[in-house]
C-alpha cells in the first residue's frame, strides 16, 4: 500500500493504494471558515479484501486471519 498525498490551500488529499494502482481508500480533510469537515471519496474503490472461508472476495486464496 501507499499513499500520495496532495495540498492546496483549504484541502488535503490522502487516497490510497496497493501495488495494482488501483483506489482502495481515502479521505479529504477540508478547512472552511473556521470549521473543518472530513469528506469521503466518491469515486469507485476495490473491494474490502476479508475472508470468510477457503476463497477471498477476489476469488484468491484466503490467507487472512480474524483479528
Amino acid at each position: 500500500m501507499y499513499q500520495i498525498a496532495g495540498v492546496d490551500a483549504a484541502k488535503l488529499t490522502f487516497p490510497t493504494f496497493p501495488a495494482t494502482g488501483r483506489l482502495y481508500d481515502g479521505f479529504v480533510p477540508e478547512r472552511r471558515g473556521d470549521d473543518n469537515f472530513l469528506i469521503e471519496r466518491d469515486e469507485p474503490m476495490i473491494a474490502a479484501r476479508t475472508c470468510d472461508g477457503a476463497t477471498g472476495p477476489d476469488g484468491g486464496k484466503c490467507v487472512a486471519r480474524a483479528k
